[in-house]
């Protein structure tokens, strides 16, 4: 008995048209077919050449103010001597210069900059047009080459009253009144691997969560990121750690 084979295929190739179309429409895999999504291009004419002859090396972090300030954190140790020439003794070129060093920077809203001067134990405060406003310094005899002041976070009440800082070598989570750069408390102060304790305490997250919660990383054989849940306001838990703070001095007034 001779079949007719022809429906039975065709029956296969309109079964196969029908798989491909529900695969290549987004509809089908829960997209809505016509919704716009973000479209981003790269810019080739930014940054443009910065001042004084500097260049930059590796970028652990960037910041954006609300003024649309771009804010950039760069590792100056890891430029090549074939690049910075101009810096070296003799100069070997005449370009080029490390830019400043800079660990970590915070924006607050009332358009002050926080900079982290790591490796000299201090922060230091500036207008948005960069002049000096004030500086303090953290646990100023912390003689680790990394320093105490890492990177910054700000509490989220809309004054931005504190000012919370990572001081890796000493394995705290400072707490700094924002207006006079006073510690009034920290948090941790415990090193090791065990829960509440810090290996090698590196980061914080620039913003508290919608919570008041604040993020915090490690790095190199600690590779382990935290949250510290926001409990409310009360008693200072280590008062003692106030005296870390020393050097406070503010920009003297033109006459």
């Amino acid at each position: 008995m001779v079949t007719n084979r022809r429906p039975l295929t065709t029956l296969f190739l309109i079964l196969a048209i029908a798989v491909a179309g529900e695969l290549l429409n987004p509809a089908a895999k829960g997209q809505p077919a016509n919704e716009n999504v973000p479209k981003f291009e790269l810019d080739p004419y930014w940054p443009k050449p910065l001042p004084n002859k500097w260049i930059t090396g590796q970028i652990p972090g960037i910041a954006v103010d609300s003024h649309d300030h771009i804010w950039v954190i760069h590792r100056p140790k890891t430029i090549r001597d074939q690049e910075k020439g101009a810096s070296l003794h003799p100069p070997t070129a005449e370009c080029c210069f490390p830019a400043p060093p800079v660990h970590g920077i915070v924006v607050s809203n009332d358009g002050l900059v926080y900079v982290a001067d790591r490796a000299n134990n201090r922060l230091q405060v500036f207008n948005l047009d960069g002049t000096f406003v004030k500086e303090a310094f953290v646990k100023r005899d912390t003689l680790d080459a990394e320093g105490s002041v890492y990177g910054f976070a700000l509490s989220p009440d809309k004054e931005q009253r504190f000012l919370y800082s990572v001081d890796g070598p000493n394995m705290w989570i400072r707490i700094l009144d924002r207006r006079t750069l006073q510690i009034v408390d920290s948090v941790g102060g415990h090193g090791g691997h065990q829960t509440g304790a810090f290996y090698h305490l590196h980061s914080i997250a620039a913003s508290t969560d919608s919570k008041g919660n604040i993020y915090v990383g490690e790095v190199n054989e600690g590779q382990r990121y935290m949250r510290y849940l926001y409990k409310g306001m009360g008693a200072p838990s280590n008062p003692g750690t106030a005296s870390a703070t020393s050097g406070i001095s503010s920009a003297i007034p033109a006459q």
